[in-house]
Parts: C-alpha cells; structure tokens; sequence
C-alpha cells in the first residue's frame, strides 16, 4: 500500500489510471484526485514576547550576554532579552532588566518588532535601544568576560550569535 501511495497516488500529478485501486478509490470516483488526503489542520503556534535591549556603549559597540548552555540558543552570545508583553511600560522594563541583570538602564527608542518562528511557539523580538545608567559601575560588572562582552559591528568577533540576533544588529 504504502508503494502506491508513493508511486502512484502523488499529491500533484496522481496517476490513477495505473492504479489498481482506482475502482475503490473515492478520490478517482470523485474525479477529484488532488483534493485527496485533505491538508491537515495546522495548530496554531503559541506566540511568546521578549524585548531585546540594545545596549551601546560610546564605540559604538553593542553589549551581548552568554545564553545558558541549555535551552533556547543555548551557549550563543545573544542581546540581552527579557521577557515582556508588547506593552510593557519602559518602566517595568528597566526594573525587570535591573532584576535579571543587575544593571541599571535608561531605556530608549523602540525598533520594530522582529518574528521569528521555531517548531513549537513563534517569538515576537521587539527590540528597544538603551544606555548604561551607571556605565563605570557596569563596567566593573562587564569585566566578567564568561558573562558579558562588548559586540564591535565593525570589526566582529568570531563569536556563534543567533540568525535573529546577528540581523537585529545588522539593520541598525
């Protein structure tokens, strides 16, 4: 059965009339070959929301985090990310960020938003530009070369950075 349906009852060209099964065949009675088997229903994909901080310092340079070695991206160097609603208040974003990060932000300017589609869920990136609040402080923070690094667009770093990541940064 399984050679028909992969010789002879092709989604795009069926060839019915080298079929023995034709007589049987609801499709063939039907004269309606290619209707048959029906496309199966897509689910539809949960949709999560981060904003990706662009954080830049006074080369121009953009601040990227080590991911977690599991997990999504999993040991890239990525933006920072922190997972917020597509309305989230610059307000709760720089106490979320301050949160995870342990570094205060001014945020800025917002980008448009960036999708992205993995197997299971779509990502909805909307990235946002910030600064530094306290950048001696930080700095002292960013000397953690395991954690943190200083991304040079210009001069890149041979670094694994995520598709999305690397195209956010390129159309700045």
């Amino acid at each position: 059965m399984m050679d028909l349906g992969a010789t002879r009852c092709l989604p795009a060209n069926p060839k019915c009339p080298e079929c023995p099964l034709r007589k049987s065949c609801r499709a063939y009675r039907r004269r309606a070959p290619t209707a048959y088997p029906r496309p199966k229903k897509r689910a539809l994909r949960p949709r999560k929301s981060v904003a990706m901080l662009i954080i830049t310092n006074r080369r121009g340079e953009y601040l990227l985090y080590k991911r977690p070695p599991h997990g999504i991206w999993g040991g890239l160097w990525s933006l920072p990310e922190i997972a917020a609603g597509p309305r989230a208040r610059t307000e709760t974003l720089r106490r979320q960020f301050a949160r995870e990060y342990g570094m205060d932000i001014a945020v800025g300017e917002a980008r448009p938003a960036v999708r992205h589609a993995f197997t299971h869920f779509e990502l909805e990136i909307r990235p946002r530009f910030a600064r530094l609040a306290a950048p001696n402080k930080a700095a002292r923070q960013l000397r953690e070369p395991d954690a943190y690094i200083w991304y040079n667009p210009r001069q890149p770093p041979a670094i694994g950075l995520p598709a999305v990541s690397l195209r956010i940064i390129r159309n700045l």
